[in-house]
C-alpha cells in the first residue's frame, strides 16, 4: 500500500489551525509575534523510578501537593499605593489629617490564599479582606475611612493619577469612580475611566519598581460633592489556566491590590492650578509613633519573608530526600559506609607452650665444650 502524499495546502489548513497557547491570555498583545509551529503530537511517557518501578498516582499526588504548597508560600507578593490623589490610607503622608497606616502598600484583599481559596475570589472596594465585618477598616465609617476630601476636580477633566509600586509584579491598573462616598463595586462599575486620548482602560507597568503617572478622562457630565476614586492593580505575574484550557501566565486567578480616594467633581467644587495644597510631610522612621497592629489586613514583610525561606528550605530537604531514594542514592550511600568503615582485625594468636623439664632431665650433667683458643666454654642445655 502506497503512502499518500501530503499536499502544502493541507500543512498550511493544519498550522493555521494551530493557535497559539497565550492566546487567551490579557498579556498576549505584550509578547512578541512569531511564526507558529505545528502542533507537535504528545505521547504520555509513564514515570519511572530507578529500579523501573512506575511511580504510583499516590505519590505523584504528594508531590504535587508540595509542590503547590511551595508555590503559595514561595511566592512573592508585589506591593503598591495610590499616592495622586492620595488613597484614605497614604493621606497622612502628604499633610492631611488622616490615621496613620504604615502598611499602606499592602491592601491585597486579605492575600492571595485568603481572596481565592476562602472568599471565592470577592475583596472589599477598597482593598480589605472581604470576610471583614463591615464598614471595613478603609470603607467610609471604618478605622480609616474619614471621608477627607484630598482633591477636587471639574467634570470631564484629565486627571494626572500616580501610583507607587515598590515590587512590580507585571499586570495593570484600572480606575473608577462611583457618585456615592459609600460605593459598592456595581456603582464603581458605572464608570470605568479611559486613558486620555485613548480608547483603553487598561494602563500596564513595564518599568520596574517606581512612581507611574498617567493621564485619565473623567466622564462628562458626572458631578458630585463627595465621590470615591477607586484604584485596582491586578497582577500578573502567576501561572494560570486559560479559556482554552492551555497553561500562561497571566490566565487564571492572580493577586490584587486596590485603594480608594475621596474627591469631589465638577465645576462649582474645581479648584484652580494655583490653589494651595497641604505639603507632603515626611515622617523620619525614628519619629514615628508605634502604631498599633491592624487586624487581619497587614502582615509584616520580614514574617512573610521568615515563612518563604523556611518553607522553601524544607521543600528542597524533602526533594532532595526523594531523589536521593529513588535515584539509587541509597545504595550509593551503603557502599560509601562499606568502604569507610575499617577492616577487621584477625584474632590474636596465642604463643607456642614451652614444655617444662621433668625432673629427672635435671639430673643429666649437662655438656661442657672448651675452646682451646680464647679460653671460654661452652654449655650445651639441650644435651639431656
Amino acid at each position: 500500500m502506497r503512502p499518500t502524499k501530503r499536499r502544502s495546502g493541507d500543512i498550511n489548513l493544519a498550522m493555521g489551525s494551530h493557535r497559539h497557547p497565550l492566546a487567551h491570555s490579557p498579556f498576549y498583545h505584550l509578547t512578541p509575534r512569531s511564526t507558529p509551529s505545528p502542533p507537535t503530537i504528545r505521547h504520555p511517557v509513564a514515570i519511572q523510578k530507578a529500579n523501573n518501578a512506575p511511580v504510583t498516582p499516590l505519590e505523584l499526588r504528594w508531590y504535587g501537593r508540595w509542590v503547590v504548597w511551595c508555590a503559595l508560600w514561595c511566592g512573592a507578593s508585589g506591593h503598591g499605593r495610590l499616592v495622586e490623589p492620595p488613597s484614605r490610607a497614604s493621606a497622612w503622608r502628604y499633610g492631611f489629617d488622616t490615621p496613620h497606616n504604615y502598611n499602606d502598600h499592602e491592601l491585597y484583599c486579605g492575600g492571595f490564599a485568603r481572596q481565592w481559596h476562602k472568599n471565592d475570589g470577592k475583596c472589599g472596594v477598597c482593598g480589605d479582606a472581604w470576610d471583614q465585618p463591615a464598614p471595613r477598616p478603609h470603607e467610609l465609617g471604618g478605622r480609616f475611612g474619614k471621608g477627607v476630601i484630598v482633591r477636587r476636580y471639574a467634570s470631564g477633566d484629565a486627571l494626572a493619577l500616580k501610583v507607587e509600586l515598590t515590587a512590580n509584579h507585571n499586570g495593570y491598573f484600572e480606575f473608577r469612580v462611583c457618585e456615592e462616598p459609600r460605593a459598592t463595586q456595581d456603582c464603581l462599575d458605572r464608570h470605568l475611566l479611559r486613558l486620555d486620548g485613548r480608547d483603553a482602560a487598561r494602563y500596564y507597568p513595564r518599568d520596574g519598581n517606581r512612581v507611574y503617572e498617567m493621564r485619565y478622562r473623567l466622564p462628562a457630565g458626572l458631578s458630585c460633592a463627595h465621590c470615591l476614586l477607586q484604584w485596582r492593580y491586578i497582577a500578573g505575574n502567576n501561572w494560570g489556566t486559560c479559556d482554552n484550557g492551555t497553561g500562561a501566565v497571566g490566565c487564571g486567578p492572580q493577586e490584587e491590590f486596590r485603594a480608594c480616594a475621596d474627591i469631589a467633581i465638577g465645576d462649582a467644587f474645581a479648584t484652580s492650578s494655583t490653589t494651595r495644597r497641604p505639603r507632603p510631610t515626611y515622617v523620619p522612621p525614628a519619629r514615628r509613633p508605634t502604631a498599633p497592629p491592624i487586624e487581619d489586613t497587614n502582615s509584616g514583610a520580614w514574617y512573610a519573608v521568615l515563612v518563604a525561606a523556611v518553607a522553601l528550605l524544607l521543600t528542597l530537604v524533602v526533594l532532595a530526600v526523594i531523589y536521593l531514594y529513588y535515584y539509587r542514592g541509597g545504595m550509593k550511600i551503603k557502599n560509601l559506609l562499606k568502604t569507610k568503615a575499617p577492616p577487621s582485625a584477625p584474632a590474636p594468636v596465642p604463643p607456642p607452650r614451652q614444655k617444662r623439664a621433668s625432673p629427672v632431665d635435671r639430673l643429666v650433667p649437662q655438656k661442657v665444650t672448651i675452646l682451646p683458643d680464647c679460653g671460654f666454654e661452652t654449655v650445651d642445655l639441650n644435651v639431656k
